[in-house]
């Protein structure tokens, strides 16, 4: 029990298979920030989808459980494939967006003790 630690843990000199499957290690991580600090306004608003999906995850993922299995039974009744799904998939995210964007603003209008900000 006393030399257990030593099998999980690389000593000085060692190296482990995870050292190197670390991106951040590497300083990937913060070449990426730094590459999104440098890209401006314009990369923001690339990315503003994310934030808005990102400001109402639980409202997001409640919504898009109903959405797709309502697409699903309406528009592809007998299944589909993947590669068929992709353009579903991008309708679903269309009307998401605007869903998710309205919740946004209404939960942002209540107050930090409104059940509104859980969902």
């Amino acid at each position: 029990m006393a030399g257990e630690h030593l099998d999980r843990f690389p000593q000085r000199g060692q190296v482990s298979a995870q050292h190197h499957l670390n991106p951040s290690d590497d300083g990937l991580n913060l070449f990426i920030v730094g590459s999104f600090a440098q890209t401006g306004g314009n990369l923001c608003r690339l990315f503003h989808p994310l934030v808005v999906f990102g400001r109402t995850p639980l409202f997001c993922y409640l919504t898009h459980l109903f959405l797709y299995a309502g697409l699903g039974r309406w528009l592809a009744p007998g299944g589909t494939t993947i590669p068929q799904m992709i353009p579903y998939w991008l309708l679903g995210l269309l009307v998401l967006y605007p869903l998710c964007s309205w919740y946004g603003r209404l939960k942002h209008g209540h107050p930090s003790d409104s059940i509104l900000r859980f969902f």
